[in-house]
């Protein structure tokens, strides 16, 4: 599974939004990612919040994967 930790500081840059799918702290659900993620990891269809940052994945079933060893 390919994936990503990006660094919540860089979230401060005026990146723009890009499709694909993304799952905030609070587990709420929104249809693009955020534009930190769409620039530093531009493979990625899923990105979630996590504590300072975000992690970023390939696929919908990679997250899901990720997900259930929690």
């Amino acid at each position: 599974m390919r994936q990503k930790f990006i660094a919540a500081d860089d979230f401060e840059n005026d990146y723009a939004e890009a499709p694909g799918y993304f799952i905030d702290d609070d587990g709420d659900e929104y249809d693009s990612l955020p534009g930190v993620v769409a620039h530093n990891a531009p493979w990625a269809s899923v990105a979630i919040a996590v504590e300072g940052g975000f992690m970023a994945f390939a696929t919908l079933a990679d997250y899901e994967s990720w997900n259930n060893q929690r």
